[in-house]
């Protein structure tokens, strides 16, 4: 699960924020796949990984976007909240 979350995660972070594969596929971006990449590695982050910041971080790269998201905009609020909320929650210290 983790090895999923890493390559869909790492280069579309990347891409999406600038980093340095930014150049190598830069229209890709305006692509709707990529949209739905970014949050379905949010959820994967939030729910399977237990990682709220890095959950956050997908969901908010889709959020900017500049592809067209009307029907995914309630999705990606909902993802915003609970990574938000799930960033709040102390996490209980091991013994």
């Amino acid at each position: 699960m983790y090895l999923a979350s890493f390559i869909m995660g790492q280069s579309l972070i990347a891409h999406s924020l600038g980093g340095p594969c930014a150049d190598s596929s830069a229209s890709r971006e305006h692509e709707r796949p990529a949209l739905l990449a970014l949050s379905t590695a949010g959820r994967l982050s939030l729910k399977k990984l237990n990682r709220p910041d890095q959950a956050l971080r997908f969901y908010k790269a889709a959020d900017v976007s500049t592809v067209p998201h009307l029907d995914w905009e309630s999705n990606i609020k909902a993802g915003i909240a609970d990574a938000e909320r799930a960033m709040a929650v102390p996490v209980p210290a091991m013994k």
